[in-house]
């Protein structure tokens, strides 16, 4: 997808990067599967197909169909100050080629 290669490529090149994700339950499993994990196991692929290590992203759980994207307070008032600028980039393309 569209956003876990601009993800992928924005920490190869060490820049920092925070990601809002939702935890969520693997279908197959039933298993809850948390955010983070979620991350490790998309830069995993990327790390193996490119041969090297990815710097990891802050990881903020949350929802965008929430108020606040879901977030907490404690949350919240960490992103004020430590993301600027505040860009959110969560739209699922569907390119019929």
């Amino acid at each position: 997808m569209v956003g876990s290669q601009v993800l992928a490529r924005l920490l190869a090149r060490q820049i920092p990067v925070v990601v809002l994700v939702r935890n969520t339950t693997e279908k197959s499993r039933g298993k809850a599967v948390f955010a983070s994990e979620r991350i490790d196991r998309l830069l995993r692929k990327f790390e193996a197909c490119w041969g090297r290590n990815l710097i990891r992203p802050a990881v903020i759980t949350g929802d965008i169909n929430q108020p606040n994207l879901g977030m907490s307070r404690d949350t919240l008032d960490w992103r004020r100050c430590h993301c600027r600028p505040w860009r959110l980039c969560y739209r699922r393309l569907n390119l019929n080629l």
